[in-house]
C-alpha cells in the first residue's frame, strides 16, 4: 500500500481502522476465514475490550472466543469448548460471532 492510499485510507476510515488493515497478518487471516478481501465496506472487525476469561466455565478464554446466545437464552462471553455444549453451534446475525487471537487482539473471523 503506497503512503498516498494509507492517507486517502485513514481520512476515509480513520487511523485504528486503517493501522488495522495494513497489517498483513489480520488482513490474510480475515481474508482466509472469510473468503473476502478488506474494504471499507468490509472492514477488518476487533472485540474492543475482550473478556479475559469464560462467562460460564470461568476458565481462560484462549485463543478463540465467541460472543454467541446460549441455549438458554442469554448471550455470553465463551471458550470453544462451551460455546459447543451451550449454543445451538451456529454463527450469524442474532447467533453469535467467533473471534480468534491475531496480533494481540480478538478478530472477528465469523458470524
Amino acid at each position: 500500500m503506497s503512503d498516498r492510499e494509507l492517507h486517502e485510507l485513514r481520512n476515509a476510515m480513520g487511523n485504528a481502522l486503517a493501522k488495522a488493515m495494513t497489517s498483513a497478518s489480520v488482513g490474510d487471516l480475515f481474508a482466509h476465514r472469510s473468503g473476502s478481501k478488506i474494504t471499507q465496506e468490509n472492514p477488518v472487525k476487533t472485540y474492543a475490550n475482550p473478556p479475559k476469561e469464560c462467562d460460564i466455565c470461568l476458565e481462560p478464554v484462549g485463543e478463540v472466543m465467541y460472543d454467541a446466545k446460549t441455549k438458554m437464552g442469554p448471550w455470553a462471553n465463551m471458550c470453544q469448548r462451551c460455546w459447543r455444549r451451550n449454543t445451538s453451534g451456529r454463527l450469524g446475525t442474532g447467533l453469535g460471532q467467533k473471534y480468534e487471537m491475531v496480533d494481540g487482539r480478538f478478530v472477528k473471523t465469523e458470524g
